[in-house]
């Protein structure tokens, strides 16, 4: 299993985790639990079992799932599988600059437990950019 962050701290602190490799169904947590950040996962592979605010989601690639900071979610993997997903977190400071008020209402202009999964037609695009910038962080730690 292979997890790489990338921090922007010139950017809000905005965390960048690609996940990718061989997951156990034990090690995802299927306790629910939040945070004071909101996520944004871009699923790639994996079928996996979802749970925002006793809403279940299945989902196994191609999705985009969201949750909002405090919003209760956790997820459950069946089986033994190869799985690989971007998240990206964005701390509350990242929503106090008005540039990026229309991305703060995808996260808070809707009720806890609906929408949290969508499947968006530039998937393959978000996912290219996403590689990119770990390709790029590869060869050019910053």
């Amino acid at each position: 299993m292979s997890t790489n962050i990338i921090t922007l701290r010139d950017f809000y602190n905005i965390r960048l985790i690609h996940v990718k490799g061989i997951r156990m169904p034990s090690s995802v947590d299927r306790i629910p639990h939040s945070h004071d950040h909101c996520e944004l996962f871009v699923h790639i592979q994996g079928n996996m079992e979802i749970f925002a605010e006793k809403t279940t989601y299945h989902i196994s690639g191609g999705e985009i799932r969201i949750y909002s900071a405090r919003e209760l979610h956790c997820g459950n993997i069946g089986q033994k599988q190869y799985v690989e997903w971007f998240q990206i977190s964005f701390p509350p400071e990242f929503f106090n600059v008005e540039e990026n008020k229309v991305l703060m209402n995808l996260f808070l202009e809707r009720e806890f437990g609906s929408k949290n999964v969508f499947v968006p037609q530039d998937h393959k695009e978000i996912c290219e950019l996403l590689y990119e910038i770990f390709n790029y962080r590869e060869e050019d730690p910053l």
